[in-house]
């Protein structure tokens, strides 16, 4: 696969709206979480970044979202770290560096796949 990857830094754009996102580790007990605020020109990658900060993590391991769907067709979205595709058998998936959160803004739940 020879796909050229380009990450920008996020600046400060004008926006209208702020996304609200609650972060939750799965199976913890005391549940741990966060509940973060980002404005809505963000991409995926932007959100990986911000999640990142607010649990205080270093960035070690690749990461991916996958978006599911609650309607009646069950759907499931994947968007792939940009610097995992040298790993993935597959056909270049969508990467978070390219989707933007308002491209799913109506979707309900996201999971985040470390």
């Amino acid at each position: 696969m020879n796909r050229e990857i380009s990450i920008t830094l996020p600046r400060k754009k004008p926006y209208k709206n702020i996304l609200q996102f609650k972060i939750s580790i799965i199976e913890t007990d005391p549940p741990v979480w966060r509940r973060i605020q980002v404005p809505e020109y963000y991409t995926f990658y932007d959100l990986h970044v911000a999640i990142q900060d607010a649990m205080g993590w270093l960035d070690y391991h690749l990461h991916d979202f996958r978006i599911l769907t609650l309607r009646k067709v069950c759907m499931d979205i994947r968007i792939e770290s940009p610097f995992a595709l040298e790993d993935l058998e597959e056909e270049a998936p969508l990467l978070t560096t390219e989707v933007a959160l308002t491209d799913f803004q109506s979707s309900a739940h996201m999971t985040l796949i470390p």
